[in-house]
């Protein structure tokens, strides 16, 4: 009987140990999630001066406001990505 307990011991402690495991995994994912995001937002701020710089550099011609709206898109896309890091 005393190793059958050993092995209930031993399932218990694995199953207490794969949780712990999982969990963790959830929150790396939740802040490389986070981290993404914020990475998108400084890419987007860079896509948006870009573009801006592009537009004042052709006399405001407009060539740039394509980039510029993508920069502001991607900033917006990263920002929900962080909220969302942070929400779950």
């Amino acid at each position: 009987m005393s190793a059958n307990h050993e092995e209930t011991n031993t399932v218990k402690s694995f199953s207490v140990h794969s949780d712990a495991v999982h969990e963790d995994t959830s929150v790396g994912k939740k802040v490389g999630q986070g981290v993404f995001g914020a990475l998108n937002v400084v890419h987007g701020i860079g896509e948006a001066i870009r573009g801006l710089a592009i537009d004042i550099a052709d006399f405001g011609n407009g060539s740039g406001k394509s980039i510029s709206e993508e920069g502001k898109a991607e900033v917006k896309e990263g920002v929900k990505q962080m909220e969302s890091s942070v929400h779950r």
